[in-house]
């Protein structure tokens, strides 16, 4: 059967966010590391939105801290989220 690749992990989970789905969102996330594949910023960026926009303050630090144990950085917009849920949670 196809497979989805990272990028379509990441435009779901996107959409998972839009739609204020941050469930679907960390269940996408953790069937794609089921996959084998190692989520990059995209991704990060994506699972980390749709859990601010759940409210999800404890998540969003978790996967920002698992998003800095893979060596990825945020940028500014991730980093105002990420410095805003802290705040909240």
């Amino acid at each position: 059967g196809i497979r989805p690749d990272l990028p379509s992990y990441s435009a779901i989970i996107k959409a998972c966010e839009a739609g204020g789905q941050w469930q679907w969102a960390l269940a996408l996330w953790q069937q794609m590391a089921d996959a084998g594949l190692k989520p990059d910023a995209v991704a990060f960026s994506a699972v980390i939105g749709a859990c601010y926009a759940g409210e999800q303050w404890d998540w969003v630090l978790e996967l920002s801290w698992r998003m800095r144990q893979c060596g990825i950085k945020p940028g500014q917009q991730l980093s105002r989220l990420i410095f805003a849920a802290c705040e909240k949670g």
